[in-house]
């Protein structure tokens, strides 16, 4: 865990500090190359910024403090995004979600990596994708790491986590 305040309730992990410190729950290898992360996540708080981060090596207590890619919503924007960490945020695509995205509401996000390529949806608990996402890395910065969960800027929690290998 890098910064936060972590706890587990049920079947529930949740994050209550909150804020902009890009609090991160991180497990699995730094070896793991092509699989796919899918959890359901839900901003509990206005303003949150939940989701996953996927490919994550050299981690640190801070907002931008690893290396990876991060797949998240933000509820205040309505957006889903795709982007890059470095020690620094970039922003590799986005889309707008019809509708919007609220907090205190589940969604379903699955993330695949594969190789360069990144694909991820996003759906309300028990629904249809709302959005999805493409994005290949010209560099394939990133072709190996762990999967952590991230929230900023609000709290968030997080239920039924699988992580299952592409074959």
């Amino acid at each position: 865990m890098y910064g936060g305040n972590w706890s587990v309730n049920g079947n529930t992990l949740q994050e209550a500090a909150g804020g902009n410190g890009g609090n991160k729950a991180i497990t699995g290898s730094t070896a793991w190359t092509n699989y796919q992360i899918s959890a359901l996540v839900n901003g509990t708080s206005t303003g949150s910024v939940p989701g996953v981060a996927v490919r994550v090596s050299q981690p640190a207590s801070g907002t931008d403090s690893y290396r990876g890619y991060l797949v998240f919503y933000d509820t205040n924007a309505g957006t889903f995004v795709i982007a890059r960490e470095d020690y620094a945020y970039e922003p590799l695509t986005s889309t707008s979600v019809s509708g919007g995205v609220h907090s205190n509401a589940w969604y379903r996000l699955t993330v695949q990596v594969n190789d360069n390529h990144i694909q991820a949806t996003l759906a309300p608990q028990g629904g249809k994708p709302v959005a999805n996402l493409s994005f290949t890395d010209p560099y394939n910065s990133f072709p190996t790491g762990m999967v952590a969960l991230r929230d900023f800027a609000g709290t968030a929690s997080w239920q039924d986590i699988t992580v299952n290998t592409l074959t």
